[in-house]
């Protein structure tokens, strides 16, 4: 299920659903970014669509393409599956997406000791961060020896393995 700012469930069958951003507060405000989300739902039945998106919805469930545009997209498709440079470039993009997230829960862990290192003991805190105690005292002193690094410098320092 989602839930709109206005609080109202959507739920499926429809095959599609426009979704706008608006105001939590008002819903009357919408946040004019130009941004529209559409959820299409390949399973659903009720609600009105063009043969176009009907031909998408069908090749997005595996059938074979059956207009212009599902062929278009198709050869897209294939061109990039047998592009051994693209799959190599995409590899190194995850890689680095998945380098990226581990870093930044690195940094969230930084800035936790950061906030809570006069208030909080080492042994709760290590155990809420789950970090082992050594590391949390890596952190805390790293801190100590360079107190103008950003929670970034630190979690590239810092050895969390």
């Amino acid at each position: 299920m989602i839930s709109p700012p206005t609080g109202k469930r959507l739920s499926f069958p429809p095959i599609s659903r426009i979704i706008e951003n608006l105001c939590r507060e008002d819903p009357a405000i919408a946040l004019d970014d130009g941004a529209t989300k559409a959820i299409l739902n390949t399973k659903g039945g009720a609600g009105e669509i063009s043969d176009d998106l009907k031909s998408l919805l069908r090749y997005m469930e595996g059938f074979k393409p059956d207009s212009d545009y599902t062929r278009m997209l198709n050869e897209a498709v294939e061109f990039v599956r047998s592009d051994d440079q693209w799959r190599r470039e995409y590899m190194v993009l995850n890689e680095m997406l998945k380098e990226n997230r581990r870093m930044g829960g690195y940094m969230g862990k930084v800035a936790q000791v950061r906030n809570s290192r006069h208030t909080v003991d080492k042994g709760t805190l290590s155990l809420i961060l789950m970090i082992h105690p050594h590391t949390l005292q890596e952190i805390l002193d790293t801190m100590d020896a360079h107190p103008d690094w950003d929670d970034e410098k630190i979690a590239e320092t810092v050895d969390f393995e």
